[in-house]
């Protein structure tokens, strides 16, 4: 198989690196990198090109406030010209500065401007009403804009989505494709093509006809016969992400040629086995296929079960694995964790900020509603619950100790035009002065995430010192299943806090960070008593537990004892 991989030149096949010299880079501090604009069908969107080609994710991602801003620029504005331009469009400088901010994260995502520090907005920030959420592309609009890459001359890439074309592209595969004549193609190659609604598709050649060509995906049974004006392009590789840069794995040689051919062929071999072996006899045969499903029913047991002592098992070795680190450890950890670049951006996808409350919040909301004034968000993150509350009218004011989810929460606001005030701090040690509160929040299990006990009553204690007359906390929580009229299960001294004095039952190693599960709802309301604070209601939704590891959803509302 041949493979060439780009270590030595990653520029050549990173599909999200910016092809620029060093003089460039000298006088332009955002490092743009060339573009076109291409019309849409009345949208108007800025294509980044770098030396390997176009990317369309990147196009998409750079749809509205991007495009003008890279607009504006003119190849050579810094930070502070593109804020004073945003200024001069009747924005007030705070959030110029976080739609700045916004514009280079999003240029850095794709590889398109260098590592700059970014000017985050002040707590204080207070939006426009004006912005407008970026326009979608639609699969005709994105088919149109693929075809206008091409024709330019430019290879295209983008994350090939589909199960049809396995074992060649895997789903979420980045493709090159490449421009070509259809008159050249040949029997095995995989071209992209525009097919039903206007959605791009990438088969394999089976054969020419008069009109066009026919394809079929390597394990799709169906044969799509394509138009030669509905071909766009050869799709030439697969990009493959290696620790030293990317590999590209080429798809249009010979032998590639041939092996996706003989996987197809295999494939449709196997599929009619199947049918014949199997299908038609269960079909014909009802008792067969009573005795089949009563096997089927069998293995589901048997794999629960052994799930379930798997699962256990598990716990055993998270808790010792929690046991054997000090809290700075862990809270090392955690930071390490959130500081990834992967773990960042899966936070600030918009189909996750923007998704409005979890469920538990909901219920919890709709059972209890906020009292009427200022709201405080500890450990808000992004920005997801601040702006799910501003939107349903109360004054939000975010905490976070980390300043880039500060920044992202300001974007975020930006977008969704609502007015936060974001503050960095520390969930359990923070002091606004004379700033008080209707209702602090700790959503998303940011309680089960503070460690030790102390630290966590030391966040309700200063959540009680926030409240106004009145003022309630709500905090979301994870704690064990237990079954309906069982007593909770007795506190007992395990072997773990031996080892560190910290260490609690029900502290363990959740996936990659250490949480604290509680065993029962009554510590919780233990620890609201050491703050200070009363429980006015606690709620656990047992009806959709983890079964695997017995773990439940819960909320609970506290205010200050008398």
């Amino acid at each position: 198989m041949p493979i060439q991989c780009g270590s030595l030149d990653r520029h050549a096949v990173d599909p999200l690196a910016a092809p620029l010299s060093q003089s460039a880079a000298t006088s332009n501090p955002l490092r743009l990198a060339p573009a076109f604009t291409h019309d849409a069908g009345g949208l108007l969107l800025l294509v980044p090109l770098t030396q390997a080609g176009a990317n369309l994710d990147a196009v998409v991602a750079l749809n509205d406030t991007a495009r003008r801003l890279w607009t504006a620029s003119e190849g050579g504005l810094d930070e502070d010209g593109l804020v004073r331009w945003l200024m001069g469009q009747h924005m007030r400088a705070p959030a110029a500065q976080a739609e700045v901010a916004a514009f280079l994260q999003q240029l850095r995502a794709h590889g398109l401007a260098a590592a700059a520090p970014v000017t985050a907005a002040p707590p204080s920030a207070a939006f426009p009403s004006s912005q407008e959420d970026a326009a979608p592309v639609s699969a005709a609009q994105l088919a149109g804009l693929a075809r206008a890459i091409l024709t330019r001359g430019q290879r295209l890439f983008f994350r090939a989505r589909g199960l049809s074309m396995r074992p060649q592209i895997p789903h979420g595969a980045v493709i090159e494709v490449s421009p070509c004549s259809v008159g050249r193609v040949r029997r095995g190659d995989v071209l992209l093509y525009v097919a039903g609604e206007a959605h791009l598709v990438a088969h394999r050649v089976l054969r020419h006809v008069a009109a066009g060509v026919s394809l079929r995906g390597d394990s799709a049974a169906r044969v799509d016969w394509v138009s030669r004006d509905a071909v766009l392009g050869l799709v030439t590789a697969r990009l493959e992400p290696m620790s030293n840069g990317w590999c590209r794995v080429l798809l249009d040689t010979r032998s590639r040629r041939l092996l996706g051919r003989l996987s197809s062929a295999a494939h449709r071999a196997l599929r009619g086995a199947l049918r014949l072996i199997v299908v038609r006899p269960l079909r014909a045969r009802p008792t067969l296929r009573r005795l089949a499903q009563r096997g089927t029913r069998a293995m589901s047991w048997l794999l629960g079960v052994g799930e379930q002592r798997r699962a256990r098992m598990r716990r055993r070795f998270d808790i010792a694995t929690a046991a054997l680190m000090t809290t700075a450890e862990k809270d090392e950890r955690r930071r390490a964790l959130y500081a990834r670049a992967s773990v960042r951006a899966f936070t600030a996808l918009d189909e996750n900020v923007e998704a409005g409350l979890t469920l538990i919040e909901e219920v919890m909301l709709a059972r209890h509603p906020l009292p009427h004034g200022n709201v405080l968000v500890l450990g808000c993150g992004p920005g997801r619950e601040c702006v799910a509350l501003a939107r349903l009218g109360h004054a939000v004011t975010g905490l976070d100790r980390d300043t880039e989810m500060l920044t992202q929460a300001a974007a975020l606001a930006a977008r969704c035009s609502v007015q936060l005030e974001l503050i960095v701090g520390e969930a359990d040690a923070f002091d606004l002065g004379a700033q008080r509160f209707a209702a602090v929040v700790a959503f998303s299990g940011l309680y089960n995430m503070v460690l030790p006990r102390a630290r966590r009553v030391a966040l309700l204690r200063c959540a009680a010192t926030h409240l106004a007359a009145g003022g309630k906390v709500y905090l979301t929580f994870l704690s064990d299943y237990v079954s309906p009229g069982a007593p909770p299960p007795p506190r007992v001294k395990t072997l773990g806090s031996a080892i560190d004095d910290d260490h609690e039952d029900g502290d363990l190693w959740l996936r990659n960070e250490a949480v604290h599960i509680f065993p029962d709802s009554e510590r919780l309301r233990r620890e609201a008593e050491a703050a200070g604070l009363a429980v006015v209601t606690l709620f656990r939704d047992q009806r959709a537990y983890d079964r695997a590891t017995r773990q439940v959803r819960g909320y609970a509302i506290l205010e200050p004892r008398p």
